[in-house]
């Protein structure tokens, strides 16, 4: 008989154990593929959590030294519970099997930005277009809002957790048109663009002549006229030294892009109730901070190009490129009436 019990509570610690190792890497969520965000955090065990934290930038450039920066603020704001690995240029996954890891359920943290959400929570990608935010500062004000808390929900049924975006930079247009500040100026002129539908049908509203040519063609296109402009952020500018074949930058800041937070419900819901709050704040923390970071950034980028002969203009006017714009938001078939609610929250 006691070799019986003896054997009983062997078993039994072994399962013990064998439940405890299984918290770090998150799992895939409970059957129905719905977690909810309704469920209790579980009792605090002391034990660390690993996360892998995924970017396609390089550490040096501005938003990898953010993404260093928000792996050290989660260990130091959750007191080292969560222990983060954070890889860069794609090193671990790009965007998109990243995310597809992520709904699974792995203890994977990755960005993405608003126009990658089309394919999970449409209405979200409107956040990319262009001057749906007139300053960094507004999301912010969106995210207080019930609309943006519906979206979650949403995100919280594919096993999608967002805690909040880090900001990535103003978009703008680089060209070779002297003196081009308006709409206008740019009639005609072949014009880059991404494949995605919204971005597309923006470049044709900005030009009515758009091409469509990869990234990594791009200074290869401008300088043999298989494309005369494009638009970017300042830094993808200057790491592709575009600059050298377009002398002209008008500053039209058309779209203020961010990189969303993107983990999985599961994981997060596996977290002890002080350690989600010490996730929380960091995300939060740094997601104010990044504004400034990446503003200060962008005026070196500026000062160094224009060091190496590249001609800023000032936009005519955002009203003005926005009503020149505006038709791109017709290409989706959002959700009646999500478009003008956002504008009232924003106070547009």
């Amino acid at each position: 008989m006691k070799k019986v019990l003896a054997l009983i509570t062997v078993m039994g610690m072994v399962m013990s154990l064998a439940a405890c190792g299984g918290s770090q890497g998150g799992g895939t969520p409970p059957s129905g593929g719905s977690t909810g965000g309704t469920s209790e955090p579980p009792k605090d065990s002391g034990e660390t959590y690993v996360l892998k934290i995924s970017t396609e930038q390089a550490a040096s450039e501005p938003f990898g030294q953010l993404v260093t920066m928000l792996g050290e603020r989660i260990e130091e704001k959750t007191n080292g519970r969560i222990d983060c690995e954070v890889y860069y240029n794609s090193e671990l996954a790009n965007a998109v099997d990243a995310c597809a890891s992520i709904q699974q359920g792995a203890n994977i943290l990755t960005f993405a930005s608003f126009d990658f959400y089309s394919s999970y929570v449409q209405d979200l990608a409107m956040l990319d277009g262009p001057f749906f935010f007139y300053s960094p500062e507004e999301l912010e004000v969106l995210q207080q809002s019930d609309w943006w808390a519906e979206q979650m929900e949403k995100l919280k049924e594919l096993n999608i957790g967002n805690n909040g975006a880090l900001y990535f930079g103003a978009r703008s247009i680089i060209h070779k048109v002297k003196d081009g500040t308006a709409p206008k100026d740019f009639a005609g002129v072949l014009m880059r663009s991404a494949t995605t539908e919204m971005r597309y049908a923006m470049c044709e509203a900005m030009t009515g002549n758009v091409t469509s040519v990869g990234w990594s063609e791009i200074y290869q296109a401008l300088s043999t006229g298989v494309a005369e402009m494009c638009e970017a952020p300042l830094g993808s500018i200057q790491s592709t030294k575009i600059y050298e074949v377009c002398p002209y930058i008008t500053l039209t800041e058309h779209i203020l892009s961010y990189n969303s937070i993107w983990y999985a419900q599961s994981w997060y819901e596996s977290l002890p109730a002080d350690v989600q709050a010490g996730f929380d704040a960091a995300c939060a923390e740094l997601q104010a901070e990044s504004i400034d970071y990446i503003e200060a950034a962008d005026a070196e980028i500026r000062a160094d190009l224009e060091s190496k002969g590249v001609t800023f203009y000032e936009r005519s006017s955002a009203e003005e490129w926005a009503e020149a714009t505006r038709s791109a938001y017709d290409v989706i078939n959002w959700t009646e009436g999500a478009y003008e609610r956002c504008q009232e929250i924003l106070g547009h």
